[in-house]
């Protein structure tokens, strides 16, 4: 019973149904717990934005089957979307490491990562640098941009800066 509920959920993942396909993960656990089923049902909550769960089934994921990659990869999406980079970084190389160095996806993640990592020290070097006038302005000039990504977001191509600003 336990394999055609993984079916039936990674169907309904293909086709979207995030939620539904988190549900029938649930019960598949519920009847027969693996650290696929707990790996599909974290991408599930991932795709719901439910970072936090989707977290807690990656580390629950690992914790049954440390040589499985998608746990760490599940891991690292989760970490990487709280802006905890270190932690991600660490996880996609686990989970290239696990994959036998032979994934490609994991590699240019640890490549994309490392380098935005490095990044950020130098920005909040150039940050720590500034005068105390310069970093309020940034901040009001991020916290504007921020916004008219959110309404862009939300207007989609209704949207109008000029309207806004």
């Amino acid at each position: 019973m336990t394999r055609s509920l993984k079916d039936h959920g990674n169907e309904l993942f293909k086709h979207g149904d995030y939620l539904k396909a988190a549900a029938v993960y649930t019960k598949a656990i519920k009847e027969a717990p693996s650290a696929v089923l707990y790996s599909n049902r974290s991408a599930a909550l991932l795709k719901l934005n439910k970072v936090a769960k989707a977290l807690a089934d990656a580390e629950e994921c690992v914790s049954l089957d440390p040589a499985f990659h998608k746990g760490y990869m599940r891991m690292a999406l989760a970490l990487e979307s709280q802006q905890r980079l270190e932690e991600a970084l660490d996880c996609y190389r686990k989970a290239l490491e696990a994959a036998d160095n032979n994934n490609t996806e994991y590699a240019a993640r640890v490549k994309a990562l490392s380098k935005a990592i490095g990044k950020k020290g130098q920005i909040a070097k150039a940050q720590s640098r500034r005068s105390p006038a310069e970093a309020a302005a940034l901040a009001f000039a991020e916290s504007k941009l921020t916004y008219a990504a959110e309404l862009a977001k939300e207007h989609g191509s209704k949207f109008a800066p000029e309207l806004f600003f």
